[in-house]
């Protein structure tokens, strides 16, 4: 919406080689308050100088060709809009003044209503042109600034996720990879994009496993940390782990699938390990407790102590060795500067405090042990 005070402001050029028309133009002009009007011969360097919203031109101009400096100032602004409002009294100019494109005209005697209606109509035209190029020139300044944001995003998104994963990739709605990134084909054993055509590849992948994987890509679920086995050339087993979310465009339709992938082959062999290591001293019939030197508190305990403590594992984590009747805290601390020293400590009959009320009489011997370059203590009981 124009306000008054920008329409009273424009820029007006008067083309007149006829000192009355000029003066009766901005007397009326002058009249509804139009405050910046000029008058020249020299159209064309007065508007390049000056950048005239409206050019009143005279196309019967006695010293020059007014058709000429129509086509002038046309050539001048040939990227823009400039409204040309003519006045002649010869057909033939009219013609060609409609032809280059004058935007109306008026005739002397002026009729002061029409005149000033084609004035502002026109000025109003050019000032809206104006105002939407400001809008065109800034909304395409934010959409660059926008899409430059929305790359370095990208770019940080994927180099996150090359970072936390070992591929990055995406699927449009048929099923189809449309980008992959890292080391996927010489992980999967795969030579194009194409030859497999899900988050899993094709081949001796477990059945269930894909279906399982395929019923959520069908129902547009997101997946998070999704294990799945597959068979080498070699006979070895790899083990990977993918996550997906869907895709949609702003109308909702679905677009297809985007997620990282790893290889978790070596982690869950550990795992496995770990947890052969962890039924093994499950089974014995010996109690051992892991401790933290510095506070003296239990980091891990196997079934044999929490079985003869008379405590469940997730009670014993984190207890005080002085509460379960193992030793006052001074004498647990130099027990510890004798195992760091490399001396051994004798075996100690201790007496535990049962549920019943009653003693347990049991053999406590300490050991050092070594856990992630951490020296700990582990204190083995048995019964007498």
């Amino acid at each position: 919406m124009l306000e008054a005070s920008e329409m009273l402001n424009a820029k007006i050029l008067i083309v007149d080689d006829q000192d009355m028309h000029v003066k009766q133009l901005q007397t009326l002009l002058d009249t509804v308050g139009y405050t910046r009007i000029t008058s020249s011969l020299n159209a064309c360097a007065e508007h390049g100088e000056q950048n005239f919203d409206l050019v009143l031109l005279n196309l019967d101009l006695v010293s020059e060709d007014g058709i000429a400096l129509m086509q002038s100032l046309k050539a001048v602004h040939a990227n823009s809009y400039l409204p040309i409002l003519g006045t002649t009294i010869n057909d033939e100019n009219r013609l060609r003044a409609t032809q280059l494109g004058a935007m109306d005209f008026f005739s002397y005697p002026l009729q002061h209503i029409e005149i000033l209606t084609r004035v502002r109509n026109l000025l109003e035209t050019r000032l809206l042109y104006l105002q939407m190029g400001t809008y065109n020139r800034l909304f395409e300044e934010k959409v660059a600034e926008r899409t430059a944001e929305l790359r370095k995003s990208e770019a940080s998104f994927k180099s996150i996720a090359e970072l936390a994963s070992d591929w990055f990739w995406e699927q449009d709605h048929t099923g189809k990879f449309t980008k992959i990134s890292g080391p996927v084909f010489e992980m999967l054993g795969l030579d194009t994009l194409q030859e497999s055509p899900s988050p899993t590849p094709s081949g001796t992948i477990k059945s269930s496993e894909r279906e399982q994987l395929h019923h959520k890509i069908a129902t547009r679920q997101p997946f998070l940390d999704f294990v799945y086995t597959r068979n080498k050339s070699d006979g070895s087993v790899q083990y990977l782990q993918v996550s997906g979310e869907p895709m949609f465009d702003p109308s909702g339709c679905y677009m297809g699938y985007r997620g990282i992938g790893m290889e978790i082959t070596d982690r869950r062999r550990n795992c496995c390990d770990q947890d052969r290591i962890r039924a093994a001293i499950d089974a014995i019939d010996i109690g051992m407790l892991l401790v933290q030197p510095n506070n003296l508190s239990i980091l891990d305990a196997n079934q044999a102590a929490c079985t003869l403590l008379g405590i469940a594992a997730e009670q014993l984590l984190g207890s005080q060795l002085s509460s379960l009747g193992l030793g006052d805290n001074s004498a647990l601390r130099d027990v510890f500067s004798l195992l760091i020293s490399g001396l051994t400590c004798e075996t100690k009959i201790v007496s535990l405090p049962q549920k019943d009320g009653g003693k347990l009489l049991v053999n406590l011997r300490w050991h050092l042990a070594k856990v992630h370059n951490t020296e700990m203590m582990v204190a083995v009981l048995s019964t007498t």
